[in-house]
């Protein structure tokens, strides 16, 4: 999902975005120089499919609770299920360079997909079933143990 915030109607899409799955978001302003030159490194990465659902926010559109300081500003909003199978969302801030490169790689360590538990193949072999009984095992059990002088032998 990619969406640009142009009305209120947007901007509540883009709450429930956040509050449902994992989105970076770029606030930003036409004024802005820094803005201008990142344009194009953000819409090659809307063009390369992140894992990530992505939004852009002018900087009329900006609530006060985003906390934006300055801009450009990137921030990704990770979406987690609590305990009691509520949404809980966390923000992190991006600090990086801002070329698509970048903000793929800040994506891919931020957001790993959820690894699927492996089942076990078939019975394992005879080699793994008990490792005690191997070959390098039975050689040290067969060995005889050290000798040792008794006492009162010189």
């Amino acid at each position: 999902m990619y969406l640009i915030v142009k009305s209120n109607d947007d901007l509540n899409k883009l709450q429930k975005a956040k509050n449902a799955s994992n989105v970076l978001v770029w606030y930003y302003a036409d004024w802005c120089g820094h803005c201008q030159m990142m344009k194009g490194e953000w819409e090659k990465l809307v063009n390369s499919n992140p894992q990530v659902n992505l939004a852009k926010v002018s900087d009329n559109h900006v609530s006060p609770n985003d906390n934006i300081v300055g801009y450009p500003t990137l921030k990704l909003f990770k979406s987690n299920k609590t305990a009691a199978g509520k949404r809980n969302s966390d923000v992190i801030d991006y600090q990086g360079s801002r070329d698509a490169q970048s903000l793929k790689q800040f994506i891919k360590e931020n957001i790993k997909p959820q690894k699927q538990k492996r089942k076990p193949k078939g019975k394992p072999t005879k080699r793994s079933r008990n490792p005690l009984k191997s070959r390098t095992v039975k050689r040290r059990k067969a060995r005889r143990p050290m000798r040792t002088r008794r006492k009162g032998r010189n």
